[in-house]
């Protein structure tokens, strides 16, 4: 939101935009597409790159890349809709908690994110985790995770064990798998696209020892994420959007028993998270649990079993 600021704060008379409105909440977007649609009527000429052509209503002239060619688009109406999630957290099950949060408390300074949170996933739970812009999703998932400053101040259980109490970072992280958007961000990594995907099985930027990727596997997800042809070619090169659906493969390459998946469709082409949603409901095993968090109601998939709103529970 601060960089899109900046460049139009600058009073310029063009703009070229690359997915302007990624990661904000519906009531964010609204504003922001209005308020540049506001500027291109006052005469601001602007090039925007969307993944999400309803983001933004009106007449403006739209192009379709398909292929190699531009195919002319047509007029979107904003629907109105709003993000959000169906009702609250179900009654637990009794199945084995693989994640526990007792009573977490996050701040900065004065200013609280969390504060006596409490939240249990058990095995086989499907969760789906809403909430605005700055409700706490992807603290929560940074606190399982163990990449935020204030993990281990809180009492905070993977699989029965407390974070920080006789494991390593690595050791911890070894069941789990976790995507999140600064992901895309800090993979720089001169690798191909099929041994980025592989990195998943470690969780860090280098590709495991070739004894632990699952060839099989690795196939059958770049060829159902539409990566087969970009396979063997730099990741580095790629244009953004298979870098970013490389990095979603790259999660849930391991079949980990608990997968952390931050606004996995960010970024991506509308056949895309299809194929994204897909994959989870074909390949998610009983054991398995999951937590899905989204801005995007509308892109919840349907087999979901759990809802969470932060925006409820921390109003």
């Amino acid at each position: 939101r601060a960089r899109l600021a900046r460049a139009l704060g600058c009073h310029p008379m063009a703009v070229i935009l690359e997915d302007p409105l990624a990661g904000m909440d519906a009531g964010r977007r609204v504003k922001a597409a209005q308020l540049m649609l506001g500027l291109c009527a006052g005469g601001l000429a602007a090039v925007v790159l969307a993944a999400r052509q309803e983001d933004f209503s009106g007449p403006a002239k739209r192009l379709t890349l398909s292929g190699e060619r531009f195919i002319q688009g047509y007029p979107v109406e904003h629907s109105g809709a709003q993000a959000g999630t169906q009702g609250r957290a179900m009654a637990e099950s009794g199945a084995e908690p693989v994640l526990e949060f007792n009573k977490v408390g996050v701040c900065y300074g004065t200013n609280f994110i969390l504060r006596d949170f409490c939240w249990t996933i058990r095995r086989g739970d499907r969760w789906h985790l809403a909430g605005a812009n700055g409700a706490g999703k992807s603290t929560l998932l940074a606190l399982a995770w163990g990449d935020h400053p204030q993990v281990f101040g809180n009492d905070i259980r993977l699989f029965g064990r407390r974070r920080g109490e006789g494991q390593t970072l690595w050791e911890a992280r070894e069941p789990i798998t976790w995507h999140a958007p600064e992901v895309h961000a800090h993979f720089h990594e001169h690798l191909s696209v099929r041994q980025a995907i592989t990195t998943g099985v470690t969780g860090s930027f280098a590709p495991p020892p070739p004894e632990r990727i699952d060839r099989p596997r690795l196939e059958a997800l770049m060829d159902h994420f539409a990566l087969g042809e970009v396979a063997d070619k730099p990741y580095r090169q790629q244009p953004a959007p298979v870098q970013r659906m490389a990095l979603v493969g790259r999660a849930l390459f391991k079949q980990a028993d608990l997968i952390l998946l931050d606004e996995p469709h960010q970024g991506l082409a509308p056949a895309d998270r299809k194929r994204v949603n897909s994959w989870l409901e074909k390949d998610l095993r009983p054991h398995q649990a999951l937590v899905f968090a989204t801005h995007e109601a509308a892109e919840r998939p349907a087999w979901l079993n759990r809802s969470l709103n932060l925006d409820e529970i921390l109003a």
